[in-house]
């Protein structure tokens, strides 16, 4: 198996913008974890933290949080 770094998590994973909610947003941090499998273990967990991030700002939005 090979490993290929992982690119900035943050930056793989949209934002939803404040009172709206975009589904290609969350489509967006679940696909972030497609190619996991390609990605050292080491940077896993940055990936997860991303992918949280993101839903739960897309939560956020929907209440106006």
């Amino acid at each position: 198996m090979t490993s290929t770094p992982a690119p900035n998590a943050a930056s793989a994973v949209p934002r939803a913008s404040a009172g709206q909610v975009d589904t290609t947003t969350v489509d967006a941090a679940i696909g972030a974890l497609s190619d996991l499998d390609t990605v050292a273990v080491a940077d896993h967990p940055a990936r997860f933290e991303a992918v949280h991030s993101a839903l739960a700002d897309a939560l956020s939005a929907i209440d106006r949080v």
